[in-house]
């Protein structure tokens, strides 16, 4: 134990020190912290304004946890995706992780060292949203102390479970796949999945939509106890345990969804440890397995041919844009998204959607 801690604090160091930082980088740091100051003040007044809102159009039907839940399910999506590139950033393609191989570490202590960069990561992701938010709402709900120490703890555990189903998923998936050939396909991999899941999520939301079928089956809904938040959380039930929890957070079923969901993260760390134990060397030692073809020096003279320089310089440039996993999803995927958004909108909106507020408005102008 004593070691395996030593190695989470020394990569620590190694990633946060400022050891070696130039004096700008210092000062650059500094001034972002003044920045972050009225910023912050400026999201809590919107998220406060948006939590008081929501809250008493919810109180009188009972359904305020909808709120909670909807905060929960959506933190656990934002969780997953930031796992999804910490994991593979961290374990994967960091350039230290060859060095910490040959020294008498398992894989799960070396797990543990690894996990605790993204960790800080997560928890200044969530802190963001769920700090604000949770408070908020306490203080809207008129909560006790017993609430703020709850969400206190699901603040601390809650990434926990994202990012362990995240690691065991990628770390199955790397002991299998050749990293050494396909590294940077992964990295566009990864990245277009969450270009495709915000594009499919947008596609499933519009598919069948009847303004006034949701608007009957939303007015059913919220004249049910619960009901908006057993919808919300359906897919999610962390998210489900952790709104009861706070709901409750005065009575024994609080106190009882708070240990269900600790006993949820203490099992996930456990078979994310079993799991990088069997798996991540076998994965992670492909980093630096070379390629068994041979140079045919043949083939390569039947490739070569002359063409004219701007062309040579045309094709040499796209090459670098499409092989390059930064320049292909900064410069091509970024400049796709727009256009593919935007007519996922207008072709899934509804005759009298979009399309048809789009022509009403073009009728309103002359020739010009």
């Amino acid at each position: 134990m004593n070691k395996t801690l030593r190695l989470i604090r020394t990569m620590l160091k190694m990633q946060y020190s400022l050891a070696g930082k130039s004096s700008g980088e210092k000062i650059g740091y500094v001034l972002l912290a003044i920045f972050l100051i009225p910023f912050s003040g400026i999201i809590i007044s919107v998220l406060n304004a948006i939590v008081e809102t929501l809250y008493d159009q919810l109180a009188p039907t009972g359904n305020e946890n909808a709120l909670l839940g909807l905060l929960f399910v959506g933190m656990t999506i934002v969780l997953l995706f930031v796992s999804l590139s910490s994991v593979l950033s961290s374990f994967y393609f960091a350039e230290d992780i060859e060095g910490f191989i040959p020294y008498p570490f398992h894989p799960y202590q070396l797990l543990a060292g690894k996990a605790a960069a993204p960790f800080i990561n997560l928890y200044v992701t969530s802190g963001v949203l769920m700090v604000p938010i949770l408070t908020l709402y306490g203080i809207h709900s008129g909560a006790g102390f017993t609430y703020y120490i709850f969400a206190l703890l699901l603040f601390l555990v809650f990434p926990v479970i994202p990012f362990t189903m995240m690691a065991i998923l990628l770390m199955f998936f790397m002991r299998f796949a050749n990293i050494a050939k396909n590294k940077d396909r992964t990295k566009v991999f990864a990245g277009l999945l969450t270009f495709v899941f915000i594009i499919g999520f947008n596609v499933i939301i519009r598919l069948n939509q009847n303004p006034e079928q949701t608007a009957e089956g939303a007015a059913q809904l919220i004249q049910q106890q619960n009901g908006l938040l057993n919808v919300i959380t359906g897919m999610i039930p962390t998210a489900y345990f952790s709104t009861m929890a706070l709901q409750n957070a005065k009575g024994l079923n609080g106190l009882f969804f708070l240990v269900v969901i600790l006993a949820i993260s203490a099992g996930a760390i456990f078979l994310f440890l079993t799991a990088g134990q069997k798996f991540y060397f076998k994965g992670v030692l492909g980093l630096t397995a070379g390629s068994t073809k041979k140079f045919d020096s043949g083939k390569v003279a039947k490739k070569i041919k002359t063409q004219p320089v701007f062309l040579a310089l045309l094709l040499k440039e796209l090459r670098i844009i499409f092989r390059t996993p930064t320049f292909f999803m900064q410069i091509v995927v970024q400049s796709l998204f727009g256009p593919v958004f935007l007519i996922v909108i207008l072709v899934f909106e509804s005759s009298s959607g979009s399309i048809g507020a789009l022509g009403s408005m073009l009728e309103q102008f002359d020739g010009k």
